[in-house]
């Protein structure tokens, strides 16, 4: 009976995936059509060939990771409470790095409260899916989560609200109601007697830069949103088991996030041929997209080296799903074109390789040729299917969101603006703006190819220049704020500083910084009658906001936590399979952190910093 049940389940299952898998094959040669033999969207005969190729890969790619998936047994393993705990906190963590678009694209403090309120709830929960059931049945925690309910409620009435006061209200009391119970958890923690003894000197390190975060916090709230939940984690009475779990739902959490990410831009956010030629995603800034893919790719190659274990032969089929992931990642990083998150993923790609060849791999030449291959060809191979998408998705759709006030342009990609409209990217200029930026080679592609590169009045200058205008053409009013409508034009100014600019703001922030810090983080230099929002420096914003001694402790952190990271993974990398994320994040956040600011809850790569912690802090 039970094989009779087990073979009509595999049919079943065949049969649902031979349907989709109909399906799929069927829209791929309904978009072939229309874009190669018909081309609808226009473009040279370079753009019509990547759009054949990456039809033809994504249709393949999509084919064969669905024919993969055992659908059936996902469903069955989904009713343990195991499965539906790692499921819960895996989800978490997306939300978390979710919320970081709406923190940044708001651009408003109520934005930023909001988000920082669902991030800090999300976070609870996840924690919270960490305790045994014991450990959060405490009758003590309960009368007090009552009492705040009560207080709760009644403060609805008593006091009269608006609309965003309510909402920050409610998201307050959803956020004190779950971490009184997580603080109520005490049974999950480590005693006191044995923190001397699993407290590491570095752990202690953390704690000191904790205390000087919240003493040195200048009005501000967010450090305690480091220090309580971040506190009660690495408190956490961890074994090897439950680390493990930790890092690999996090990982998750954040790869999941990013495919939810790409699934929507793909939708909605078209790929401009001009002012906005490198592709943010749904992130208002390329910098801050840029760090985020980098994130990605750094959880995606944990993933990869906790399923390729030593001795065994690397099966693409058992890292299928990481391996198109670090090639999407990787595509979108390049058409960011951020220099400072793909050098960050050089490096720590680069250092991580050594490290897991010298202390667990020991590979001949022909496997670390093997392993390198594995890293570098996803991203040559998925380039085309994430291009086209990117490129042509949009414009099928017609309904482009606008995140930002910059976006509110006069010359902008409109709804059902044509499929084929020179507003759209096109490989010419992509590729031309890759060699201008990363090379510093000024090639026109487009004219070789025969494109047009943006829309826009070009004017001839006296010297015989072209240049396109950039002018302010009016205003206009969205959602009771004014915005700047510029007649925007292909814009890739040749920047010449290869820091840009960054090393005079770094000069004005150190010559303001003190002991105690400040309460603002812009700084007002009244000689140069300018003002500036941050230093584009993790260092020297830490010192600036929190004073000098705080700032020395934050350096060592990090500088220490890659040399302790590395010892970590030594260690640990046979019995915990996720032991190099430690190492890849830290190192990934203190090559960043020297050109941007990112050590924030609300920030991806400076959280997923935070949890690249844990390990270190405490011996398991």
């Amino acid at each position: 009976m039970g094989r009779t049940d087990e073979k009509h389940k595999m049919k079943k299952e065949k049969r649902i995936k031979q349907g989709t898998t109909l399906c799929l094959l069927l829209a791929a040669a309904v978009f072939f059509y229309f874009a190669v033999i018909r081309n609808v969207f226009g473009g040279t005969v370079w753009d019509v060939g990547i759009y054949g190729l990456g039809c033809v890969i994504f249709a393949a790619v999509l084919g064969i990771w669905l024919w993969q998936l055992p659908l059936l047994d996902m469903l069955e393993k989904i009713k343990t409470e195991d499965v539906q705990r790692d499921a819960v906190q895996i989800c978490c963590f997306a939300c978390i790095c979710l919320m970081t678009l709406y923190y940044y694209n708001s651009g408003s403090e109520y934005g930023h409260s909001v988000g920082t309120r669902v991030m800090n709830c999300a976070f609870g929960i996840a924690l919270l899916c960490m305790c045994k059931r014991e450990e959060l049945q405490r009758r003590l925690t309960g009368y007090v989560q009552l009492c705040l309910a009560a207080l709760f409620i009644a403060g609805t009435f008593l006091e009269s609200r608006d609309s965003k006061e309510t909402v920050l209200y409610v998201l307050s009391g959803i956020t004190v109601w779950i971490y009184c119970r997580l603080l109520g958890s005490r049974g999950a923690l480590i005693g006191w007697r044995e923190i001397r003894r699993r407290i590491t000197p570095y752990g202690w390190l953390v704690f000191a830069f904790f205390a000087g975060l919240v003493i040195f916090r200048n009005t501000r709230t967010w450090p305690f949103s480091v220090v309580i939940p971040f506190g009660w984690l690495y408190l956490y009475r961890f074994d090897t088991k439950k680390m493990n779990r930790l890092l690999k739902n996090y990982c998750y959490g954040c790869i999941l996030a990013f495919w939810m990410m790409a699934g929507s831009g793909a939708l909605f956010r078209p790929y401009y041929s001009f002012e906005f030629i490198r592709y943010p995603g749904w992130f208002s800034s390329v910098a801050t997209a840029g760090l985020f893919w980098m994130l990605v790719i750094a959880c995606t190659v944990s993933c990869i080296l906790a399923k390729v274990r030593k001795g065994e032969r690397i099966s693409v089929r058992s890292i299928y799903f990481e391996w198109i992931t670090l090639g999407a990642a990787g595509t979108y990083l390049f058409m960011t074109l951020s220099r400072t998150a793909a050098l960050s993923v050089a490096v720590f790609w680069f250092l991580a390789f050594v490290l897991a060849e010298l202390c667990y791999y020991r590979d001949s030449l022909k496997g670390m040729l093997a392993k390198i291959f594995l890293v570098v060809s996803p991203v040559l191979f998925v380039f085309p299917a994430v291009y086209t998408v990117t490129r042509c998705v949009p414009a099928i759709v017609g309904r482009p969101v606008w995140i930002t006030g910059a976006e509110w342009f006069s010359d902008r990609i409109e709804k059902r603006e044509p499929v084929d409209s020179t507003k759209f990217m096109n490989i010419a200029q992509l590729g031309e703006t890759f060699l201008e930026k990363w090379v510093g080679l000024d090639i026109n592609l487009t004219e070789i190819a025969g494109s047009v590169s943006g829309p826009g009045n070009a004017v001839t200058e006296e010297n015989g220049e072209t240049v396109y205008q950039d002018n302010v053409v009016g205003t206009t009013e969205i959602d009771g704020q004014v915005y700047s409508v510029k007649d925007y034009t292909f814009h890739n100014p040749d920047e010449g500083d290869v820091s840009n600019g960054r090393f005079e703001l770094f000069e004005i922030y150190t010559s303001h910084l003190n002991m105690t810090g400040h309460d603002s983080m812009l700084v007002e230099d009244v000689d140069k009658n300018i003002t500036l929002y941050h230093a584009h420096n993790s260092y020297i914003q830490t010192a600036y906001d929190h004073g000098i001694p705080t700032g020395i402790l934050f350096i060592l952190v990090v500088v220490a936590g890659v040399a302790v990271s590395g010892v970590y993974y030594r260690r640990n990398c046979r019995e915990v399979n996720f032991a190099v994320y430690p190492f890849v994040v830290i190192l990934s956040f203190m090559i960043s952190g020297i050109t941007e600011w990112i050590f924030h809850p609300s920030i991806p790569i400076g959280f997923a910093f935070l949890v690249a912690l844990t390990p270190l802090v405490a011996a398991a």
